[in-house]
């Protein structure tokens, strides 16, 4: 359930979400519904108030009223990125000592809930009011929600005239901080780093004013097939594909999360499954999830449940097939959380370059020295003091035929292809065969002598 529009600041303080994020004015101080949304009934109009109950906190809070007034309240979604979830809670859902209206000791009525941002689903028990005017506190474990995007709901669904109202405050995300293992956040700006994503077709790095725009944006770039690296302007018929290689899931990780936005077709046609992300094991490309784009220029939190993925490898493949109107996608800030040792995965080996010829002629006693090689890595850079020499040991006072190898390994052991050297120690100059660019050379000095001689001919026979 999306209830943030665009251009808002309530928006952009509920999407733009680094570790530690908070919920947006959870403690109402801003004096006015900023971050929340009034869905049903009149019960919260006119909210926040200063007439607050005993033992709140600051100065504003919000209370149902009148009595048998009834309404919802909604905040911005946000994402559980801490162990517990706290908050003040006054009022009451029936008369002292009487049953309900629907003749139960503990009525139905009035409560807090946290649901989930895209399903709706009641995600932890009901927190009724405690039955007493002063606020009381209390502390909800979501410790097993983490990396989920929620939203709180307050509801007042009690008629009565008496003792049927409902106060809160002071909203928060408390304990330890989660925090998370960010993977990309494009923040080095294009182009994309070829050790990580590799593009077919169009997959652009890009500003919030190019392209279609990825908003609100988390930093100033993401990844867009919107934009073609040159105009400015969206463009709705770009294809590509954008492959990440593979991270490890760690084994504190529980949910792989990022910022979508984008669509899948026009908003009054149904959806199409054209753009998508695919978050695949690295082993045998199996899909874990496919996310789809919110159909939305806002970016929307998505998350995904990879705790059965700890210590595997995963890595996301994101397509835009969509050649026609609303048919882009873009994606930013890609993160595990809680922070638990996720992070990107070198498969690739280094490259060994040898120095001077692979064969080597020496006259016996002549000197050795080799020459040696370098070494380049894409993650490691300069590997080449780390190169291990081996093969044979060059006698040159004894004929014959002596091999040597270049070895390296970068630091995720990854294993270089072996270079080798040949040297050959010989009694005499070696006969060495004639290359194509030496016998031309021969040819041309060989006519050039001829022509010489032509031409001395010519002049004695004047």
């Amino acid at each position: 359930m999306k209830r943030c529009w665009i251009g808002s600041l309530a928006c952009f303080l509920a999407y733009s979400l680094v570790a530690g994020a908070q919920i947006t004015n959870g403690d109402f101080e801003t004096g006015d519904l900023t971050g929340w949304t009034i869905t049903a009934g009149t019960a919260f109009n006119g909210e926040p108030s200063t007439q607050a109950p005993p033992d709140a906190e600051g100065t504003y809070m919000v209370r149902s009223r009148p009595e048998n007034a009834t309404g919802t309240l909604v905040s911005d979604p946000f994402v559980i990125d801490n162990a517990t979830f706290r908050f003040l809670i006054a009022g009451h859902r029936q008369w002292p000592d009487t049953t309900g209206g629907d003749g139960t000791v503990d009525p139905p009525y009035n409560w807090v809930v946290l649901r989930d941002a895209e399903t709706d689903e009641e995600l932890t028990d009901r927190i009724h009011p405690p039955g007493s005017d002063p606020f009381v506190e209390r502390e909800i474990d979501v410790a097993n929600l983490l990396g989920r995007e929620v939203y709180i709901e307050i509801v007042d669904n009690s008629d009565a005239t008496g003792y049927a109202w409902i106060a809160v405050d002071s909203f928060s995300l408390t304990g330890p901080s989660m925090g998370a293992d960010v993977l990309e956040d494009f923040e080095d700006g294009p182009p994309f780093d070829a050790r990580i994503w590799s593009v077919e077709g169009v997959f652009n790095i890009a500003t919030y004013n190019q392209g279609w725009g990825a908003g609100p944006p988390q930093g100033d770039y993401h990844a867009s097939s919107s934009y073609d690296g040159v105009n400015n302007a969206g463009n709705d018929v770009l294809t590509g594909t954008l492959t990440s290689g593979p991270f490890m899931v760690g084994e504190g990780n529980e949910t792989l999360m990022m910022l979508v936005s984008g669509h899948n077709g026009p908003p009054d046609q149904n959806s199409t499954d054209e753009n998508y992300v695919s978050v695949r094991r690295w082993e045998d490309d199996s899909e874990v999830a496919r996310i789809f784009p919110p159909r939305s220029d806002a970016s929307a939190i998505r998350s995904v449940n990879v705790s059965a993925e700890q210590g595997k490898a995963l890595y996301l493949h994101i397509v835009d097939s969509r050649a026609d109107g609303f048919g882009w996608l873009a994606v930013d800030y890609i993160r595990l959380s809680p922070e638990g040792g996720g992070h990107w995965l070198d498969v690739v080996p280094p490259v060994i370059s040898r120095n001077g010829n692979s064969i080597v002629y020496l006259m016996r006693g002549d000197a050795w020295n080799d020459p040696g090689a370098t070494a380049i890595d894409d993650w490691d850079g300069d590997l080449t003091s780390e190169i291990i020499i081996g093969g044979d040991e060059v006698d040159t006072e004894t004929v014959g035929n002596y091999f040597i190898t270049y070895d390296v390994a970068d630091a995720a052991g990854n294993q270089a292809a072996t270079v080798t050297r040949t040297v050959i120690v010989t009694e005499e100059v070696p006969q060495l065969p004639v290359s194509s660019t030496g016998l031309l050379m021969v040819l041309v000095l060989a006519f050039a002598s001829i022509g010489v001689v032509w031409h001395h001919k010519r002049i004695q026979h004047g």
